[in-house]
């Protein structure tokens, strides 16, 4: 029982050693009107055998849009689906119209940051820390299109978030390994 307790210890303590943190980007943000959202995604250069991380945060904004749609414009047969009021002039109905919420997404910051510590060593992409080192995916082509593609093996991965200090809109962006 003893042993089975001492490498359990071990085997979280290694666990613990081989987790890293390290913040790439924490920057202020634009003022925003509605939600937002961080897209993060590893890119990887096979030339220059670095990695970046690719940063996107996005704004939802709900507007209001006029949507006028109806009504019969020229003489002749044809369909008159959503017959509107009548105007002054000719017996053709005239258009109707309504304003409808719409969903729109805006782009408020996009920036590329070089992860320090991560490099391309053959196929693998292995990032280097004091506390060792973690192969982070490796590199293939896609099936289909036969373009470079990088394959993520579940130990690195990228958080994104947005919060307010001092009422200023911030993104904050952190390579974890674990």
């Amino acid at each position: 029982m003893k042993t089975l307790f001492i490498a359990s210890i071990v085997l979280a303590s290694s666990a613990f050693v081989q987790a890293s943190d390290v913040t790439i980007l924490s920057t202020n943000l634009p003022a925003t009107r509605g939600s937002t959202a961080v897209d993060t995604k590893f890119i990887v250069d096979t030339e220059m055998k670095e990695a970046f991380a690719k940063i996107n945060v996005d704004e939802q904004v709900t507007v209001l849009v006029q949507d006028c749609s109806g009504g019969y414009y020229g003489p002749g047969p044809g369909p008159r689906p959503y017959p509107g009021p009548r105007y002054p002039g000719p017996s053709y109905p005239g258009r109707y119209c309504r304003t409808i919420p719409q969903t729109q997404y805006r782009n408020i910051f996009s920036d590329k940051v070089k992860i320090e510590g991560m490099t391309m060593n053959g196929d693998d992409v292995i990032y280097q820390s004091a506390e060792g080192d973690v192969v982070c995916g490796t590199m293939g082509k896609s099936r289909v299109f036969r373009i470079p593609t990088f394959y993520l093996s579940g130990k690195c991965d990228l958080v994104g978030s947005t919060y307010q200090e001092n009422g200023v809109n911030k993104v904050s962006v952190r390579f974890v390994t674990k």
